[in-house]
């Protein structure tokens, strides 16, 4: 996750604390913001897994950041530790 804030995709990146035990955090892709987008990263099995919403149009999802950690925290548990 660490590497993830650091590499320079994002125009924001926010640790949002833990999902289901696991380090998160929410963050919008580099030239995105403003477009409507919004990811949720979750450690998964050495990995990280990174969950996407965008909405067609813009602010055609009122919370895409909101729908990104609430799809995570249901696929959380079943992603290996």
């Amino acid at each position: 996750m660490d590497s993830y804030k650091s590499d320079g995709n994002w125009d924001s990146y926010e640790p949002i604390g833990e999902i289901d035990g696991r380090k998160a955090a929410r963050a919008v892709a580099k030239g995105a913001s403003g477009q409507g987008g919004c990811s949720a990263l979750i450690d998964a099995g050495g990995g990280v897994v990174i969950v996407d919403v965008v909405g067609v149009m813009r602010d055609s999802v009122p919370d895409t950041c909101g729908e990104a950690e609430r799809a995570a925290r249901q696929i959380a548990p079943k992603l290996p530790k």
